[in-house]
């Protein structure tokens, strides 16, 4: 894990000078301790639903100025940040855990949802966050998207909520969109699943994968 891409990319999303950084769900504590190498961050809050994984981290990370929290998301943290990082889970959970957030003022979120990204993005439409950068990684065959947001307002279209309004006008985003593309191929034409439910996401990767490949 201490090699994954995924840790990598949300590590470089850190902003330099943090001075507390939040991990929501830190498990052994590998983001933290790349986030002290690199000279990112002065202080640390590490949180876990479950004991086991906080008592890893303790010991990857002795020496280092962490406060280690038995925590469900926000609900036992009572110390400031200014950057909360919330990966590795489903889109509903983080909002859920969304939904008790503090909301300090010039907070950077770093958030990485393993599915229904669409979901993440509407949430944060809805609920005063802004959109600031997309980065998708590939790791172990799988795309993922990181997204770096920020408290404010911003205005999203359907198609910019399914597809990313960052993502879209990149062009390393096209093996993202296409393998979404063939999935979809897949359930139609080997799952035989219905066409109907996915003809809109089907248009829009279609008419996307054609703009960024021009």
């Amino acid at each position: 894990m201490e090699k994954n891409n995924r840790l990598n990319i949300i590590e470089s999303l850190i902003d330099k000078n943090t001075d507390v950084l939040l991990d929501i769900g830190t498990d052994h504590g590998y983001l933290i301790k790349k986030a002290f190498q690199n000279n990112k961050i002065n202080s640390a809050l590490a949180t876990d639903i479950n004991i086991k994984p906080l008592e890893s981290a303790k010991k990857n990370l002795e020496g280092y100025n962490v406060d280690f929290i038995l925590s469900d998301g926000f609900s036992n943290v009572s110390k400031k940040f200014d950057c909360v990082v919330i990966a590795g889970m489903g889109a509903n959970l983080i909002n859920s855990i969304l939904a008790l957030d503090p909301g300090y003022e010039n907070t950077v979120y770093i958030l990485q949802a393993n599915n229904k990204v669409e979901r993440l993005r509407k949430y944060l439409l809805d609920n005063n966050y802004k959109i600031i950068d997309e980065v998708i990684v590939l790791d172990n065959k799988y795309y993922y998207v990181i997204i770096k947001a920020i408290k404010g307002m911003m205005v999203l279209t359907e198609e910019e909520i399914y597809l990313g309004p960052i993502l879209m006008k990149r062009s390393e985003s096209i093996a993202y969109y296409q393998n979404k593309l063939d999935n979809y191929n897949y359930l139609i034409n080997k799952k035989k699943a219905h066409r109907e439910p996915f003809s809109k996401q089907i248009s829009y990767l279609n008419n996307i994968i054609d703009k960024l490949t021009k």
